[in-house]
This record gives C-alpha cells, structure tokens and sequence, in this order.
C-alpha cells in the first residue's frame, strides 16, 4: 500500500510540474517560432486564467535588416491549447488577439555597384506556407493595423481582420493612402493552393483574381483576372494625382494563364527573367478619351497572347483585333474609323537583347464610313496597311498603303474614282518612300515620293503626272464637268505635269511645272495648231501665289489668221487675295504684219488696265482679201498704234491710227455689173468708182475708235491720184465705215461696206 502511494504521489508530482511547465512550454513555443520568423530577441509576460489557455498581457516585437525595420504590437492574446497536445507536439489549439499593430519602415535604397548573388527563395515567401506552419491551429485577429511606410511617400495603412487555420488564411483589409481612403481588398487561400484576390473601392471591385499554386517542380502560379481600368485609374490617381493629368482611360481586361518559376531564383547572373515562364492570354476592351488632341476617343478591342520562354518574350495579336478611333477635327467633322487586323501578328523580343527583337508581317485594314462635308460624299474602300517583317536593330520598316478607291459624289457633279498606292521606308528621324495616285477610267495618273524629317518637322513630296495625250480629251472632261461647250475639239496635243512641296513648322511650299506642246484644237470655226505652253506657280507660306509661262501658237485662225502668236504673263496673289495679272512682249503675224504689246498690267480688285497695241507693216492686199470681192485689189503696207482700255468688263479704242508707209500703194477696184448699173444713175458714184479703178495712193490715214458697246468706227482718208482718170489730178478720198463687231480685228476689215459707204457718200 505504502508502495501504491509513493507512485500516485510521484505521479501527481510529475502532473502538477509538467501543467506548471505548461505556460513555460507555450512561451518556449511562441518565442522559437518567432525567432525563426527573424524577430529579436522576442520577450513577453504569460498568465494563466485557466487549466487550457493563459494570456500575453502585451507583446512587442522587432526585426530589422538593411532595407526595412519591422515592430509589432500586440496585446492582450489569449492562447488556448490541449495540454497533452502542447507538451508532446508543441501545437497550441488557437490564438486570439483583438488587435495588433504592424509598422514597417523602409530605409532609402544604397546603392551597390557589386551585382546580387546566391539564390531568392521563394517558397518561405508564400502566404499559403503559413497555412498549417503556425504553432497553433488557428490564428485569428480582430482587428490588424499594418503601417508601411516608404522615404519621400505618404505612408499606407492597411487595417481589417485575419484568420489562419490550418486549412485556409482569410483577410479583409480596409485601405488608406494618407489622408485618402482607399476600399477595400479581400484575400483568400487554402490547403489545397486555392486563392482568390479581390481589390474594391466604394464597393464596387476593379481587380479580381482567382487561381492555384502548383508547388511541384516548379512553382506555378495558374490563375485569371479581370480588371476594370476606369476604376483602377481613379483608385491610383489618389496615390499619383499626376494620372488625372493623363488621358481617362475605362473599360476592361480579362486574363487567364499562368507564371512559372523555380523554388529559387538564381540572382547571382542578374538574369532572373531567363528563369521566367509566362503564358497569359488576353483580352481587352480599353476606351480612351482625348488621348491626343486630335482625337475624341481611342478603342482597343483585341485578343493577345503573351508568351515569354526561355528569356524570349513572344506576343501575338489575334486576327480582327481592332483598334477603333474618333479624329476630333472641327474643320472636318469625321465618323468613327475602324483599324482591323486581317492576319494574327506577332513580336518576339530577346530580353536579353531587345535590339534583336523580330516582328512578323503586320497586315491591317482601315475601314472609313462614309464622310459628308457640306454638299461633298466620300465613299472609301477600306485602305489596307502592311508592314514586312522587321528587326528592331536595324531600325528600318517597310510597308505599304493601298487604297483600292475613293469616290466622291457631288449633287449634279460627278467626279472621278481615285486609287492610291503608296509604298514607304520608316527610320527613327525618316520616314520616305514612292507614291501612285490614279483616276480610276481615265489615264490620270500621278507618281512621285514623300518624305519626313522628325527632327527637323519638315515633310518634302515631290510628284510627276504620267504624260497625258490630249487628243479627244474633251469627252473625258466632258464626263466630270457638262458644262464644258460642245463646240471645243483637241485634236493633237501632249501634257506633262511636275510639282514640289515642302511643309514645315506649319508652313506650306509649293512649286508647280507644267506644259503643252503640239496642241491642236478647234472651237466652233476657230482652228488652233502648233501650240506650246509652259508655266510655273509657286506658293508661300502666307498663302500669295504667283505663275509665270509662256504661250506660243503657231497659227489661230479664226477667219482672220494669226500667226505666231507669242506672250509671257505673270499672275499673282498677295497674301491679302489681292489678283493682278501682266502681260509681257506679247506679239503675233497679222496680215503680213507684226502686232505686238509690250506690256499689260491688270488688277482685279480695280478691273481695269489700259495698253498700246502696235502694228507694223500690215499688208494692205492681204487686208483687202478679208473682203473676198471680186475686182478688189491693193498693195502697200500700213503701220500704227491702237490704245486699248478695258474698264469693269468693258473694252474700248480711242484715238486709233494707222497710217500707209511711204511711197505708199495702190488700190484697184473693178465694180462687178450691178454695182455699174447703180454708179451709172448716180454721178457722184460713178466718178469715185471711176477713180479707183487704177488709184495709186501716196497716203491712207485710218482712225479707229471702237466703243464698248460694240461699235467700231473707222475715219478712212485716202490722198492720191488715178493716172488713168481726170488727167491724173490729185484725189482726197474720205470713207467713214461704222460696224457693231465682237472683235477688233473685224473692225480691219474696212471694205466690207466699201461700195455702200461710197454709195452713201455720192448719192
């Protein structure tokens, strides 16, 4: 008996000092785990309520490395536990704590030249490690105030609940930038490498994410996320104000795929990214508004691969992945455009050597909805860009636009088909290449190249018009602009076209060539032939012009032949729209003569100028033959000087005189028998006819005045003698012929009215 009693009691003795290990046990458990987690020299002060728990009154705790200085407060924490679970597994049941503190200081960033090495663990750095590791079954705190604060930044706080078992970790946390308030974000993980993140402002999430860690060989993070940008982007411009500066931005981005690791990560060959393994597909519905302030909005709406292997970094856009925007151009309101992938494309980039990144072909179409501007319709094919492969080293592209047709409508107005083709080479600073612009149906062609200077912000184009045969080309015209008159003809003739232009810093210049050679027309009964034009327009930046040329006809008949006709002119604009235009050595063979004009000057704002038209030596014989009247003939030559007045539409002559060159001539009249019948009645008559059957004139005067209204008055004095008539006495002869005539080259044509006016004279 005494035996039994002596092993009860050493049995109660060993049960009473193992329970009043119990709480050193527990403290011994709590600080071991702690300095494994890094912290120093943890102390705190236990109680023990009861038989299963005791109490931390107040813990405070502190880690501190190189780069951060953590400190932990917490206080009271109630621990519970199974006795014979804490004295044999060293695993407390839970641990309650209504509220603790967190503070993490983080010390500015030294920086070392010598490069990182050894190796990142990363598996330690998973929360779902804590899951299971803790030495107790289930952690849970009522209230958390973690402060994080970083040189230079407001700090954040993040305050909410946490409760880690040993089969989940679940948090909800409210955040706070400063003064700012920032939602809220809820954390979930399992024993099973089940997680799922959500972040929210004012209730309403703009990040979610869900996924598992594989922790096999690899690390592996599957997971997908959806992110709302509009949300995300008022949430960070409370941490950057800058972003509200920043186009808005809304809609949102779905993905799905997974990121790869080893447990880890090698830093002694700064390459961590060779150690990577992405795959992320994506896709996005992203809306920006006035990103540049020549557009209203800006959509991506695509599907993207992301894929980065071995240290390559490969994305690929999806076909139909579209970008659609809306240009903002007050002058040129323009609907939406749609830019539209008809291939997959795709990028690959070495990240170890990004300058031997390497692009597929880019293969992409423009779709433009119909344009109205005022009374014009421009319907547009969609214009297709392509861009070769490339090689970021060699900072060269090369592409193309195509632009199968254009058409413009016009009410009542029809307007040719435009196509263009444009091949081009981009550099960093340059940007150049070839062009070709056609008129659909007609043989209107245009080549030439184009270039830009990034650095200088100056664009040059140069262009040259397929030389175009003028034959017929009337019906062309015709087909673009009815009202061209019916009347015009070209039967011959060939146009050549060339022009420069240069912009930069917003100012324009142009410089504009072209020429007509062998042209040959006709127009009603007006005939021209061997015709040469030339011309160059050159415009300024402030918007004057000014086109000089040069026109030469070799013939313009138009009943009264013309002939090598010669004339330089120069019109100009001032930068005020003020139009003046000036004639020069303008000259031409009239009736066997020279009919020239030094010089004619025109302003359109007064209407009007004034010039001196001098004629040399016209035949009188090739004069009288305008007549076509039998039994008329002259000879002798006539000079003088016409001036000509124009006036707001009006032309005039005052004062014209042509007068016979010295010896003079002769003027020879057989009337035909009916005008002899009527001389016979009349003395008079028949005395002037009678003279001018051999008159042999020393001087012929003609005075020509010509009103605007039409009327052309020409004073005809003839002083000479017929050696046949009246012994040979000396004649003055006066003949005045009025005409309303549409030209004053008509008015020359005196004898038309020769026997009338000499009728009336004699009567």
């Amino acid at each position: 008996m005494r035996r039994w009693l002596g092993v009860l009691s050493l049995a109660l003795l060993i049960l009473g000092a193992g329970y009043a290990a119990i709480p050193w046990v527990a403290r011994q458990a709590v600080e071991i785990w702690l300095v494994e987690q890094g912290f120093e020299n943890p102390r705190f002060s236990i109680s023990h309520p009861a038989w299963n728990e005791f109490r931390i009154n107040e813990i405070s705790l502190t880690r501190a490395d190189a780069e951060q200085r953590i400190s932990l407060h917490a206080g009271p924490v109630l621990i519970r536990y199974q006795p014979a679970t804490l004295l044999f597994n060293h695993q407390l049941s839970d641990i309650q704590i209504p509220s603790a503190s967190v503070h993490i200081s983080y010390k500015p960033a030294i920086r070392e030249d010598t490069p990182s090495t050894g190796e990142l663990a990363l598996l330690p750095l998973l929360p779902t490690r804590l899951i299971g590791k803790l030495p107790a079954r289930r952690l849970l705190v009522g209230e958390l105030a973690l402060t994080l604060n970083t040189p230079g930044r407001p700090a954040w706080q993040f305050r909410g609940a946490l409760d880690l078992t040993d089969h989940e970790l679940l948090s909800r946390v409210h955040l706070r930038y400063g003064q700012e308030e920032l939602g809220w974000s809820d954390l979930r993980f399992d024993d099973q490498q089940q997680f799922s993140f959500d972040l929210l402002y004012q209730d309403e999430p703009f990040i979610q994410l869900e996924g598992n860690i594989d922790q096999q060989q690899w690390l592996r993070f599957s997971f997908s996320q959806q992110i709302h940008l509009g949300r995300l982007r008022q949430w960070l411009s409370f941490i950057e104000p800058a972003l509200l500066d920043w186009p808005a931005i809304d809609g949102k981005v779905r993905s799905q795929g997974y990121i790869q690791l080893p447990h880890a990560l090698a830093l002694s060959d700064n390459n961590w990214l060779a150690q990577l393994e992405i795959e992320q597909k994506l896709r996005s519905d992203i809306v920006l508004q006035q990103p540049l302030p020549e557009l209203a909005r800006l959509v991506f709406r695509n599907e993207l691969e992301l894929k980065l292997r071995r240290n390559i970094l490969e994305l690929t856009l999806a076909k139909n992945s579209r970008l659609l925007f809306q240009p903002d151009l007050p002058e040129l309101p323009l609907p939406e455009l749609t830019a539209q992938l008809n291939r997959a494309w795709q990028l690959a980039v070495p990240l170890h050597n990004p300058q031997q990144s390497r692009s597929e072909l880019l293969d992409m179409q423009l779709n433009i909805p119909a344009i109205r501007h005022d009374n014009l319709v421009v319907h547009s094919e969609p214009l297709r860009l392509q861009l070769a492969p490339f090689l970021v080293s060699e900072s060269t592209l090369e592409g193309s636009l195509q632009l199968p047709a254009l058409r413009l409508n016009m009410p009542g107005q029809q307007l040719p088909v435009l196509a263009l083709t444009q091949n081009f080479q981009l550099t960093p600073d340059l940007i150049q290449g070839q062009f070709r612009l056609q008129a659909l149906d007609t043989p209107l062609q245009i080549e030439g190249s184009a270039s830009w200077y990034g650095q200088r912000q100056q664009a040059d184009v140069n262009w040259q018009l397929q030389p175009l045969g003028l034959k017929q080309v009337e019906h062309l015209i015709a087909r673009y602009y009815p009202a061209l008159p019916s009347e015009l003809q070209i039967h011959a003739g060939l146009l050549k076209h060339r022009g420069w232009g240069r912009w930069q810093q917003g100012q324009l210049y142009l410089t504009l060539r072209q020429s007509i050679r062998d042209l040959r027309f006709g127009w009603d009964s007006l005939l021209g032939q061997q015709g040469q034009w030339r011309s160059e327009l050159r415009l300024k930046p402030d918007g004057s012009w000014r086109d000089q040329g040069r026109l030469r006809l070799g013939l313009l008949d138009a009943g009264l032949p013309i002939e090598n006709l010669l004339v330089s002119y120069e019109v100009r604009q001032s930068r005020q729209g003020a139009l003046s235009v000036r004639l020069d050595n303008g000259q031409c063979q009239l009736l066997g003569g020279q009919v020239s004009m030094p010089q004619l000057f025109y302003q359109a704002q007064a209407d009007r100028f004034e010039a001196r038209v001098k004629v040399d030596r016209l035949q009188v014989d090739r004069l009288l033959e305008l007549e076509q009247q039998k039994g008329l003939s002259g000879s002798g030559e006539v000079s003088g000087v016409l001036p000509v007045q124009y006036v707001q539409g009006q032309f005039s002559i005052k004062d014209g005189k042509l007068d016979s060159i010295p010896p003079g001539g002769f003027i020879r009249f057989q009337p035909a028998a009916e005008v002899a019948a009527v001389a016979g009645a009349n003395p008079g008559l028949k005395m002037a006819l009678e003279a001018l059957q051999n008159f042999q004139y020393r001087q012929l005067n003609i005075g020509v005045d010509y009103q605007p209204d039409g009327t052309a008055l020409l004073a005809t004095r003839l002083q000479g003698y017929n050696p046949d008539w009246n012994n040979g006495r000396p004649v003055d002869l006066g003949i005045n012929v009025e005409e309303n005539i549409p030209k004053l080259l008509q008015a020359l044509q005196i004898t038309d009215q020769l026997t009338e006016s000499l009728r009336k004279r004699y009567r």
